[in-house]
């Protein structure tokens, strides 16, 4: 149910978005227009790695490239609403003498093509901002430390208070009935931001609910801290 709710807002908002203003018309300061609060528009990177393997295994030569190519698209409608998409091409397991087949021939292509992200959010004169959509930042918060980028769909509401940002997120860990609740596996997290002398505290608690085996419950108090020294 919520992916097809995602996916009819994300619709929604770009049909009711008002036209992309053309970069042109800012002349020679482009740069100062795309990083300030006025841009309205479409703003991609991306990256390609490429890893060359031989190998001679027996008097026969083995030889093959692999390639991770990310591209990133952030679609920005207004100041407070915005789209992130990242779409990855990859192969899952590049070669090395650990995963090499015995022969040495362990080239064949995987064409692994998916959506690594995608994500909306939107800031309300509240000040309060809501994401949501599918990121690869399972059970991780503050940074990425422990990050394994497996991905869930979740929702997360951020709300500016006068000392710091609340935040609460709920993740879809795995989906066990989609016509019974009680059956899926689900993670909580309740987190607050506060930067002070320089360096940014994150204390949070995280709750990872079972809901078909409450022996394996995991909760967990995060304490990340970050600056520069």
């Amino acid at each position: 149910m919520f992916k097809k709710v995602f996916a009819a807002t994300l619709a929604g908002l770009f049909i009711t978005a008002p036209a992309f203003a053309n970069i042109e018309e800012w002349g020679a300061d482009k740069e100062a227009y795309e990083s300030s609060a006025n841009f309205k528009g479409v703003k991609m990177s991306g990256s390609f790695f490429i890893k060359g393997n031989y190998r001679d295994v027996n008097g026969n030569d083995y030889s093959g490239y692999e390639s991770d190519f990310e591209v990133k698209t952030n679609f920005v409608v207004s100041e407070k609403t915005a789209a992130t998409l990242v779409v990855e091409a990859y192969d899952e397991n590049w070669l090395s003498s650990e995963n090499a087949n015995k022969d040495g021939n362990n080239f064949a292509a995987q064409n692994h093509l998916q959506v690594t992200k995608a994500t909306m959010n939107h800031t309300f004169a509240t000040g309060t901002t809501f994401f949501g959509g599918v990121a690869g930042s399972l059970e991780t918060w503050g940074t990425d430390f422990g990050d394994n980028q497996d991905k869930a769909y979740f929702v997360q509401i951020d709300q500016a208070l006068p000392f710091g940002t609340l935040t609460l997120k709920n993740e879809k860990i795995a989906e066990g009935d989609i016509k019974d609740d009680d059956k899926d596996v689900d993670g909580y997290l309740a987190g607050l931001t506060v930067e002070a002398a320089g360096f940014k505290f994150q204390p949070a608690f995280y709750l990872k609910k079972n809901e078909a085996d409450s022996d394996k419950d995991l909760t967990k108090f995060i304490l990340p801290i970050s600056g520069k020294i």
